[in-house]
């Protein structure tokens, strides 16, 4: 174990003893941030694949940039915030919910998502893709299993799912229409995951633990600790159906383990883990041009139907110097991809800022809207060392989807 490994672990041995404090939130952003990098780093230290490599000092000073501003960002918030009253967290738990929310129009707002969701469903399968879980080579389906315009529909099962919890949690009397809508959630979810698409399922589980901790009492320990097994369970079982053990040690030789193959299991998760890390600071200083927002505003570029264009024409590589199958080069790679030094200091720093106030809002007024805001917040920091989530078009139309729900559903915006 290197010095970096041990100042890593140690840092975040510290995170966790600063959680056990009773009135410590163990879920504010500097703390689930830091410790996040700061175990990923210390893993990606060990090098325990041939395909990792020692980083230059070069790489380790681009790499930190983006991290660094972010918490600076962060800090400005906290400064700004010192003095503002905060909500305890026991307090928030009894008001997030207590907001008049209009649960007609929520009912039927799942019921539409719902809708729309079977016919983007049924529009991918009507044009002759086939369902990945049944088909003769479900990696191949997977990735065709879509189309444009129509398919977004396919990601309503995270505006479903959320909404839904949120309907059973608010309302105590409508019995009938909550088993309908656990049903309907039940129904997408499954059907989705025979698409064997795993990150958006694991969104919802992210987000539906979030939003429960922070408006509930349900989450317990014991509570918590079956449903992370079950995800556990299910992304193995996704891994798995693609060749069973036969991949897992295909994936271990490819992967160039240096541990046993008794241990070849953990090959997949601790790879996830680690080379965005290594393909970003192998990428970082072999880059010679800049895209100027190509990457950072995915979303729009989509939208316009002109993505593929504009990569052929300017002839774009999006994994540019991969060492391995492993494609994700962690979400600052993208600022930089963009901007340069400059997008992995300055949109850190701001998206930062955001999220503090993000999160100081939400202490202070606790509504339903700010609380659904940090959630996502929150969601984007934990996989902040994997991706840059918020540039897909399929998460852009949920957040877009998430907002004009919740303008739909609160009373404050329903004029009589």
């Amino acid at each position: 174990m290197t010095v970096i490994s041990i100042i890593c672990f140690f840092i975040c041995l510290l995170v966790i003893l600063d959680c056990l404090r009773s009135s410590a939130d163990i879920l504010s952003p500097a703390r689930v941030f830091g410790f996040i990098w700061l175990l990923a780093l210390g893993l990606a230290e060990f090098k325990l694949s041939k395909l990792q490599h020692e980083w230059t000092s070069e790489s380790w000073f681009l790499l930190l940039i983006g991290p660094a501003a972010f918490l600076v960002g962060l800090y400005i918030a906290y400064i700004l915030n010192i003095g503002s009253p905060q909500t305890p967290i026991s307090r928030m738990r009894n008001q997030v919910l207590a907001q008049s929310i209009n649960l007609t129009r929520l009912f039927w707002l799942i019921v539409v998502l719902f809708v729309l969701f079977i016919v983007g469903y049924a529009s991918i399968v009507l044009i002759g893709r086939e369902v990945p879980l049944f088909a003769d080579k479900p990696g191949a389906a997977r990735v065709k299993f879509q189309i444009f315009g129509l398919g977004l529909f396919l990601h309503n099962v995270i505006l479903i799912t959320i909404f839904s919890l949120i309907y059973c949690l608010a309302d105590k009397e409508h019995k009938l229409r909550k088993r309908l809508l656990i049903i309907l959630s039940l129904v997408s979810s499954l059907m989705y995951i025979v698409t064997m698409q795993r990150f958006q399922i694991l969104m919802i589980i992210i987000i539906g633990l979030i939003f429960l901790y922070y408006s509930t009492r349900y989450l317990r320990l014991s509570a918590v600790v079956p449903i992370l097994l079950i995800a556990v369970l299910f992304f193995y079982w996704i891994s798995t159906w693609r060749g069973g053990e036969l991949f897992i040690y295909w994936l271990y030789l490819t992967s160039k383990m240096k541990f046993s193959q008794d241990y070849a299991i953990f090959t997949e998760p601790y790879m996830y883990l680690v080379m965005n890390l290594e393909n970003y600071s192998r990428s970082l200083s072999r880059l010679e041009s800049f895209s100027f927002g190509y990457y950072t505003f995915d979303f729009v570029v989509a939208l316009t139907g002109m993505k593929h264009w504009l990569a052929e024409y300017f002839t774009l590589d999006d994994t540019p110097y991969l060492i391995s199958g492993y494609n994700t080069y962690s979400t600052f790679w993208w600022f930089y991809r963009d901007y340069g030094i400059l997008g992995i200091t300055f949109i850190p720093l701001l998206s930062g800022m955001v999220t503090g106030w993000i999160y100081y809002l939400m202490r202070r007024i606790s509504s339903l809207g700010w609380t659904l805001s940090y959630c996502v917040a929150l969601f984007l920091i934990l996989f902040s060392f994997y991706n840059n989530m918020i540039s897909y078009l399929w998460f852009f139309y949920n957040i877009v989807g998430l907002y004009f729900g919740y303008k739909i559903i609160n009373k404050k915006n329903i004029t009589t």
